[in-house]
Parts: C-alpha cells; sequence; structure tokens
C-alpha cells in the first residue's frame, strides 16, 4: 500500500527542502547580523553623544605627542571629541597642493 507522501522522497522534492532549509539557515543568520550591527550602532552613538557633551579640551592636552607615528589609546580618547587648538600662522611652511 503507497502512502500519498511517498512523492516527497523524490530527489527534486529533497533538493527543494535542502535549499529551503538553507535559505532559513541564512535568513536568521542575516537577523542575528541585523541585530548585532544594531548593538554596535547605538554603541557608537552613546560615544557620540557622551563626547559632544564633555567641554571642549586643548588638543595638547589630549595629546601628549600628536606627532608620533603609532595610534594609540591617547587617540582612541581624541576620537569625536570637541577641542581647541592654539598656535600662529607660519606662511613659510605653506604648502600647495
Amino acid at each position: 500500500m503507497a502512502t500519498p507522501y511517498r512523492f516527497l522522497l523524490r530527489p527534486r522534492w529533497i533538493a527543494l527542502h535542502v535549499v529551503a532549509i538553507g535559505l532559513v539557515i541564512g535568513m536568521v543568520n542575516l537577523g542575528l547580523w541585523q541585530l548585532r550591527r544594531l548593538d554596535e550602532k547605538r554603541q557608537l552613538n552613546h560615544l557620540l553623544d557622551e563626547r559632544a557633551a564633555a567641554a571642549p579640551a586643548l588638543l595638547s592636552e589630549l595629546l601628549a605627542n600628536p606627532q608620533g607615528p603609532t595610534v594609540s589609546d591617547e587617540v582612541a580618547e581624541a576620537q569625536y571629541r570637541t577641542v581647541q587648538v592654539q598656535g600662529s600662522f607660519r606662511p613659510a611652511d605653506e604648502v600647495l597642493i
């Protein structure tokens, strides 16, 4: 006696099920990726709001060695901060690009 669902065991139907399961797994992973990205954006927005609310600081105080060749923790702390810069204009050192 044949069952009415025997056609589901044909290769075409098995391939269709495998593709459907793969799509479900892919869509779930994409949804989780979107949630992780949302968390990253929220953290960045919180950091931007926090740094924008801080009082302006002198750049020389934020960066101990602004001419340093490597990115340090000081540079990361100075990112997105409002700073004040003091100096003098030196027309002899101008470069036209």
